[in-house]
């Protein structure tokens, strides 16, 4: 394996398993932090409670795309390192990342689309 690409290997594995830790509290943090003093089954209670704007969530997104940015290296590495005739198979993983990675940037588009809509409509 070529030095650069052994370096590029460590670089990934371990950013994405610091990112991955940041991503799991950003997620977790706001159900431990905003916790409602009592249960209130009616209709508006999720408007109130989806109609806050939740940074926190948006923090998680990003540090989602820097870690999917990582896996790309990550796999770009496996590839380099695959014997020639396994490669075929490194560049199929490396094209399912690829398009996971933007089927899941439209997802999250329309995540906030929707989101801001359902702000918008709550204001009024």
């Amino acid at each position: 394996m070529n030095r650069n690409t052994l370096q590029l290997f460590y670089f990934s594995t371990r950013g994405i398993i610091i990112l991955t830790i940041i991503y799991i509290v950003g997620l977790i943090l706001p159900l431990i932090t905003e916790q409602e003093h009592e249960w209130r089954p009616a209709i508006t209670s999720y408007y109130i409670i989806d109609s806050s704007r939740n940074y926190l969530s948006d923090f998680s997104g990003l540090i989602f795309y820097l870690r999917t940015l990582l896996m790309i290296v990550l796999f770009a590495c496996f590839h380099d390192y695959a014997p020639n005739s396994l490669k075929v198979f490194s560049v199929i993983s490396l094209s399912f990342i690829a398009l996971y990675v933007v089927l899941h940037t439209i997802g999250y588009i329309g995540q906030f689309t929707i989101r801001d809509f359902n702000n918008n409509a709550c204001d009024n």
